[in-house]
């Protein structure tokens, strides 16, 4: 988790992680809403990058999580 506060004015934090192949990507992707949604949290405002398993973007307005691809997050 970063702190993005000071240099960010549209969210304050990001969350990232990583996966070992698109299929761990989405699993991640899916199980981080579910959470967020069991705890009482909203669905994400917008999400991008689940058709391509490479780098997900699931953005919750305060928080932005991001799910990388091993490969795609080492470049």
């Amino acid at each position: 988790m970063l702190d993005v506060s000071d240099v960010l004015s549209i969210t304050g934090w990001f969350v990232i992680t990583s996966a070992a192949n698109p299929r761990q990507v989405k699993a991640i992707a899916e199980e981080v809403e579910e959470h967020v949604a069991t705890v009482g949290g909203a669905r994400p405002l917008r999400v991008e990058g689940l058709d391509s398993r490479r780098w997900v973007l699931l953005d919750y307005g305060d928080f932005v999580v991001h799910v990388f691809l091993a490969e795609e997050r080492d470049y």
